[in-house]
C-alpha cells in the first residue's frame, strides 16, 4: 500500500485487525456491542464505523465508540440492523475490518391477550389470544398442578404488522371439579430471545 503524501516513514498500520466484529443478535429495545480491536499503528490509529457502505454519526445520540474501538448501540430497533465494518485509519493509511451482520429480534408480546372466564366444572373452556415477536413466539399453556391442557392449536398463519411477526392462537381446556383448589393458569410464549406469561384465574361453580 502506498504511504499518502503527508505520511513519513516513521508511520506505520498493521494489515491485521487484532479483533474483527463478528455478527450479532440483538433485541429491540435493548444495547448491543460491535467488538473491533483495529491493527496496531503508529501512530494510534483511529476507529470509525460503517452500516451498509455509510459512515455511522457516533457523536451523538444512540451510537458511540468505547474504547479499544466497540461500536455500542442504545435502544436498538429494526432499522440498524445492516452489515457493518470497523474502519481504522492513521497517517499511513486506513484499513477495513471484514463484514459483520447485525439482526434485530423482538422479544414476545401480546397483541390480544385471552381473557378471564366463569364457567361450571367438567365443561370445557377455551382461550383465545394473539402473540408477536421475531422469531415467532411458542406457546407454552400450564395448569398450576403441572397438567398440560387438552389441546393448544395455532389456528392462523402468521402475519406481518409494523415489521413484527404475529400468529392466532386457541387454547382448549377442560375444568375439572378439583379445579377449585388449583384455579390458576398461565400462558407463556417465548423465542429464544425472550419470553413474556399472561396469569388467568378461572371462576367456576
Amino acid at each position: 500500500m502506498h504511504l499518502p503524501l503527508h505520511a513519513s516513514a516513521s508511520t506505520i498500520l498493521r494489515e491485521e485487525f487484532r479483533l474483527n466484529p463478528k455478527p450479532v443478535q440483538a433485541a429491540m429495545g435493548e444495547s448491543a456491542i460491535l467488538e473491533c480491536v483495529p491493527p496496531k499503528g503508529h501512530p494510534e490509529p483511529t476507529v470509525r464505523w460503517r452500516k451498509d457502505g455509510e459512515y455511522v454519526n457516533t457523536n451523538k445520540g444512540r451510537f458511540r465508540i468505547v474504547s479499544p474501538g466497540n461500536l455500542v448501540i442504545s435502544d436498538v430497533r429494526q432499522s440498524d440492523e445492516g452489515h457493518y465494518r470497523c474502519v481504522a485509519e492513521n497517517m499511513a493509511g486506513f484499513r477495513e475490518s471484514v463484514p459483520a451482520t447485525m439482526t434485530v429480534h423482538v422479544k414476545p408480546f401480546f397483541v390480544r391477550e385471552p381473557e378471564h372466564v366463569t364457567v361450571l366444572a367438567d365443561e370445557d373452556v377455551q382461550f383465545e389470544c394473539k402473540v408477536g415477536g421475531d422469531p415467532l413466539p411458542t406457546i407454552t399453556w400450564r395448569r398450576q398442578d403441572g397438567k398440560m391442557p387438552s389441546e393448544v392449536a395455532q389456528h392462523s398463519a402468521p402475519s406481518y404488522k409494523e415489521g413484527h411477526r404475529h400468529a392466532d392462537y386457541n387454547l382448549r381446556d377442560q375444568l375439572r371439579a378439583n379445579d377449585r383448589i388449583l384455579p390458576t393458569k398461565s400462558m407463556e410464549a417465548t423465542n429464544g430471545i425472550g419470553y413474556n406469561d399472561f396469569w388467568l384465574v378461572h371462576i367456576h361453580g
